[in-house]
């Protein structure tokens, strides 16, 4: 896999952003570290989790989001204050509404 400098420039994120997706990646078994510190995607023979590849696609979807807003001059943070922002909204539209009284 590219080492976290390169994904980092390649989608205009920060470095450390995608040491930790990668943490996590580690951590869930996705992905693994060879002999030589290398990272690969983890040996086949696994059962693989349906959910592990949606929070993969998640996450890149996110990452090409946080790349798009800094070519338009937004810094990470900001593209991140916009997701929660979405996010917020997103759960306030499925609350269920209470009756009117």
């Amino acid at each position: 896999m590219p080492t976290s400098e390169h994904v980092a420039a390649e989608l205009a994120v920060e470095p450390a952003d995608v040491r930790a997706a990668y943490e996590r990646l580690l951590a869930a078994g996705v992905i693994e570290a060879r002999v030589d510190g290398n990272l690969c995607i983890a040996s086949l023979g696994r059962e693989t989790n349906v959910g592990d590849a949606t929070q993969i696609r998640f996450e890149a979807a996110l990452l090409r989001a946080v790349r798009e807003a800094a070519a338009r001059g937004l810094s990470s943070t900001e593209a991140t204050g916009m997701f929660k922002a979405a996010m917020v909204r997103l759960e306030a539209m499925e609350r269920p509404k209470k009756p009117q009284e």
